[in-house]
């Protein structure tokens, strides 16, 4: 294992953590201006399995067109409703969903928005538009350290669980849910270099702070169109083969699956030595020092980990390498049938209390509708009687 002597030495120098430099930020780093609506197929599982199929495209990047926003896509599949309740998700983002949101990813991450930033937030009226909300912003406006600003959260009526229910309809991919993924790419967008980081990594760690089991047992059942039988081990084997989402990220259900799924078990590696997960990992990315530097990476965040003792890892190819070998026997200690969505937290991943696709987002907080996230200077609403369509 080669521990990288400059980062050690760079990153034992510096605090492990920026107290209240943790900004958001966005999904894809792909540079591009529109998206188009993918063909989604949702199947339902039988009742024991209780999963359905979630797909995102994107329009190719456009790396050289700074003026463009960089979108992050929904990680959800494509939802059809007759009537979209703007009031209700705009109370529900006020009192509760993005304050919720924010209060996790602080706690497991160990991360929060600066404070001196502008959040908007809009509602798309593009029924053509294939994803459920996004979080955007313009890399030629990040700040000195490759940081994004002015983020832009935008909900896609058309799409967006929403309905009269504290959570927002669908189960079990509820809107508190979908808020909370975004939300999670807001504040790592905010906080580091989000370009430095892989899809995987980013989409990975956005579904780990809701859960993504259901996601992960709708892909192995599907393998072969089984979907009434479950899954068996050849799936599981089928599954676990193609490991291209590291560095071929395409949008689909089954790289948001296989995100989740080598996200998780980085977590948990770190924790079985004595870290503290993933948190460990955003404490390293938020680091300002790392960042001027250029270092601030999964690669290097690896690196001093193990030189730390605390992951088996000395760099992110090792670990992808470690994650194609020792998938099989990973996914077969799963727990898919139960109610825990595999949140970090909860009782899958962390020993913690069950976090069932209603609970995992703690509905029973509320916040001031006047200042639903602490870490930004301002959240700005957009009217809901107002018809935005984004990227159109």
């Amino acid at each position: 294992m080669n521990i990288r002597d400059n980062i050690v030495t760079s990153y034992t120098d510096t605090p492990a953590l920026i107290s209240g430099k943790v900004p958001s930020h966005t999904e894809s780093t792909a540079k591009e201006g529109q998206s188009r609506a993918p063909s989604a197929d949702t199947v339902s599982l039988t009742p024991s399995a209780q999963a359905q199929a979630n797909k995102a495209n994107a329009d190719s990047p456009n790396p050289a067109n700074t003026d463009n926003p960089v979108t992050d896509k929904s990680v959800f599949s494509e939802w059809n409703k007759s009537y979209q309740d703007k009031v209700y998700t705009l109370a529900q983002l006020k009192t509760n969903w993005l304050a919720e949101s924010e209060r996790m990813v602080e706690e497991h991450y160990g991360i929060k928005a600066q404070g001196d930033d502008t959040l908007t937030v809009l509602f798309n009226d593009d029924p053509n538009v294939g994803y459920l909300a996004a979080v955007s912003y313009f890399p030629n406006q990040d700040d000195e350290l490759s940081r994004a600003t002015d983020q832009v959260l935008t909900i896609v009526t058309s799409k967006f669980p929403q309905g009269q229910d504290e959570n927002g309809a669908y189960k079990p991919f509820y809107g508190d849910r979908t808020i909370a993924h975004e939300m999670t790419h807001a504040i790592m967008g905010q906080t580091m270099d989000m370009d430095a980081l892989g899809e995987w990594f980013k989409e990975g760690a956005a579904e780990l702070i809701h859960g993504a089991d259901e996601r992960v047992l709708y892909q192995l059942s599907a393998v072969n169109g089984d979907l009434e039988d479950g899954y068996n081990d050849q799936d599981v084997a089928a599954f676990a083969q193609d490991t291209s989402f590291f560095d071929q990220w395409n949008n689909s259900s089954e790289h948001y699956a296989k995100g989740y799924l080598a996200v998780r078990f980085m977590h948990q590696d770190i924790v079985s030595h004595g870290g503290a997960g993933i948190k460990d990992v955003m404490q390293f990315l938020t680091d300002e020092k790392m960042l001027a530097t250029g270092n601030a990476t999964v690669d290097d965040a690896l690196a001093y980990l193990a030189y730390q003792g605390k992951s088996s890892y000395g760099s992110e190819q090792e670990f992808k390498d470690a994650f194609a070998q020792q998938a099989v026997t990973q996914i077969n200690n799963l727990n898919l049938y139960n109610e825990d969505t595999g949140a970090i937290g909860g009782y899958d991943v962390d020993n913690g209390e069950i976090k069932t696709a209603e609970s995992v987002v703690d509905n029973t907080t509320k916040s001031l509708p006047s200042e639903p996230l602490k870490g930004y200077k301002d959240v700005l609403f957009q009217d809901p009687n107002t018809t935005y369509s984004a990227y159109s």
